[in-house]
């Protein structure tokens, strides 16, 4: 499972996930946190920006989040 790196507004976590979302959708649970119309930056290679990093729309992290938990139901 790959390691990235995670930051929006302040927070920058490692996290194992299987993709981007997911692993945006894990700090978020960690933290507890609820952004709304913010992008999470999210990177293989370390907390520095990189051309590589990819932004992640918090609109896909409640849907991650909807369907993990609709799914345990």
């Amino acid at each position: 499972m790959p390691k990235f790196y995670v930051s929006c507004m302040g927070i920058e976590e490692v996290v194992l996930a299987n993709d981007p979302v997911e692993a945006c959708a894990n700090v978020w649970e960690i933290h507890d946190c609820v952004t709304a119309g913010t992008n999470w930056r999210v990177s293989e290679l370390g907390f520095n920006w990189h051309t590589e990093d990819v932004l992640v729309d918090d609109l896909l992290i409640n849907r991650y989040l909807i369907k993990k938990y609709r799914s345990e139901e």
